[in-house]
């Protein structure tokens, strides 16, 4: 395996061993013990990218140990421990103290200037932040610079603090961050969505068809319920834009968290029976991923086109884009202000 790259490098997050920015693809260097290799040290299961630094996650083999690298921008402690001050420019592995323990790493996520990790044992899972505290980002209640690796506090949201809590889901956006907790009921299991970080848009409260404009406080540092599912209902997807939020439910609906300032959430709309794959969200936009039929794949967009982001003409009323016939999509990407579609066509990967 191995990682290609290309973009903006200011700071080195693009992991080439240099600075400068990439017009082209490139390929990634992973730094083991001094000397630098293109090919990671393991399996990437997953990659997070924030302003100027990139986490992945990396299952290494034969050890069948899965650990945290990074490169780019550290000067907000979002590299962790020993990286904090400073900035790499290839993926070294990661140090989180003693907060990680004997804990397996699940999930991360990377925000501005701000990381997650989820961690995982027999007694429930975990979620470490470090970086820049900005709007209350490290979901600690405390709003003041911190240093080190924080534990994200959910404990309060339960009645019960020995319940196993498992976390399901971790996105975050610019400013905030929304988890799915899993936990135990009498009624059996059952879903939350919590919040915390900036909600002056209303990005941290569900939206109403007839609501016009969500207020909410400047910023909320310890993590509040949004909403929680009285019968068995399964959060299937999750994406944060810059103040709007989409969440996908296993009873094919959709959602709506915060801003619509840019038209940018689907509102009052019906699809039928047509089965919801995935809900996405750019800083701006938000993108819906239907599948009408087992051959046939559509891509909805809303809000913001001035860049192109929507992939159609601003006009089409039904906010459809078009996609190659006999396409089927294997994976929606967003960015920013732009977005990647992966698909198979009869005549392979496009």
């Amino acid at each position: 395996m191995t990682l290609w790259v290309a973009g903006s490098n200011a700071r080195g997050q693009l992991g080439t061993g240099d600075e400068e920015d990439s017009h082209g693809l490139k390929q990634v260097l992973f730094d083991l013990k001094g000397d630098q290799r293109a090919e990671p040290p393991g399996i990437v299961l997953e990659i997070a990218c924030g302003s100027n630094h990139t986490l992945a996650l990396i299952h290494a083999m034969p050890q069948l140990t899965v650990s945290l690298w990074g490169t780019g921008d550290g000067s907000r402690g979002q590299l962790g421990l020993s990286v904090s001050g400073s900035s790499l420019n290839v993926f070294k592995r990661l140090n989180l103290g003693e907060a990680l323990g004997s804990h397996e790493l699940t999930m991360i996520q990377a925000s501005w200037e701000s990381s997650f990790v989820v961690i995982r044992s027999e007694n429930g899972d975990r979620i470490l932040s470090f970086g820049s505290n900005e709007f209350g980002l490290l979901g600690t209640g405390e709003s003041s610079l911190l240093h080190g690796i924080q534990d994200v506090k959910i404990v309060h949201l339960f009645s019960n603090e020995s319940d196993a809590i498992r976390v399901t889901r971790l996105k975050v956006g610019p400013r905030n961050a929304f988890a799915v907790l899993r936990h135990q009921t009498i009624v059996g299991q059952r879903d939350m969505l919590v919040g915390w970080g900036a909600g002056r848009h209303g990005q941290l409260q569900m939206r109403e068809l007839n609501d016009t404009t969500l207020r909410g406080p400047r910023q909320v540092a310890l993590p509040m319920r949004v909403m929680t599912w009285t019968h068995p209902t399964e959060v299937l997807d999750l994406s944060v834009g810059s103040q709007h939020a989409l969440v996908l439910t296993s009873d094919n609906k959709i959602h709506q968290l915060g801003s619509n300032a840019k038209h940018q959430l689907p509102g009052d709309l019906s699809l039928g029976d047509v089965c919801i794959q995935r809900v996405l969200c750019s800083w701006n936009n938000s993108f819906i991923l239907t599948q009408p039929s087992p051959n046939v794949w559509s891509i909805l967009s809303f809000g913001e086109g001035t860049y192109g982001q929507l992939g159609r003409d601003r006009d089409i009323s039904n906010h459809s884009i078009v996609l190659p016939s006999l396409f089927e999509v294997h994976n929606v990407v967003c960015g920013s202000e732009h977005v990647l579609v992966v698909g198979k066509s009869v005549s392979g990967f496009v």
